[in-house]
């Protein structure tokens, strides 16, 4: 698996992660993302979990006008529940209750066959669950830069099912040192939240161009 090269600016290929492509808040800033990185000549693919459910209005059309391929994880496979479909690379097993009508657990490896494939030099995921599978997997293939940008509040602060879980996914990301985490919200860094522990050891930051906050980017 390839990792990050200061040298080897061309080959900083990076693959963003996301629940689906709606037109909301999260996907925005996606957007806006990627086009800075485009505007810098940087690959850039797109990973979903899902696709836009039917009859919501999504940002797929943007960016095709851009040339980003976009990509589904069911597009590698069956991604439905699966009790006993296990799990011996990633270390998501134990998160399978995030999803009631995914499994963590597949989504994890199409989105291996999407890293082997793309062979990103960063992996940027955006908001929950996306964090948590892409943070993972993406640990677990060695890639060189992994960022999970946190942009709504805390899973806790949502009454979100499986908060608990949550904490123990981000506990357990927080140790890689090629983990980084920015934050929007402020709630989110408060003191006793993962992101707080993260900040309080120089692991987070608030985003500004979160190209240049991830390290894969030098300004011109």
């Amino acid at each position: 698996m390839s990792t990050l090269s200061a040298s080897s600016r061309s080959s900083k290929r990076v693959l963003m992660v996301t629940s689906v492509l709606a037109r909301g808040g999260c996907e925005r800033q996606l957007l806006a993302t990627v086009r800075g990185l485009l505007q810098r000549d940087y690959p850039i693919e797109i990973f979903t979990l899902g696709p836009v459910p039917v009859g919501d209005i999504s940002f797929e059309a943007e960016f095709a006008a851009l040339g980003v391929n976009t990509i589904c994880a069911s597009e590698f496979g069956d991604t439905s529940p699966a009790p006993h479909a296990g799990d011996f690379r990633h270390g998501l097993a134990p998160f399978a209750p995030l999803l009631e009508h995914l499994s963590v657990v597949r989504l994890g490896l199409a989105l291996e066959e999407e890293i082997r494939r793309f062979k990103p030099d960063v992996v940027h995921c955006w908001s929950e669950p996306s964090s948590v599978i892409g943070g993972h997997v993406a640990a677990a293939l060695g890639i060189g830069r992994i960022v999970l940008q946190l942009v709504n509040l805390p899973p806790n602060q949502m009454d979100l099912p499986g908060s608990e879980l949550y904490r123990q996914a981000y506990r357990s990301l927080i140790r890689y040192p090629n983990v980084r985490l920015l934050i929007d919200s402020a709630p989110a860094v408060r003191p006793g939240t993962m992101a707080g522990s993260a900040a309080k050891h120089g692991r987070s930051r608030w985003p500004q161009f979160p190209a240049r906050e991830h390290g894969c980017l030098r300004p011109r």
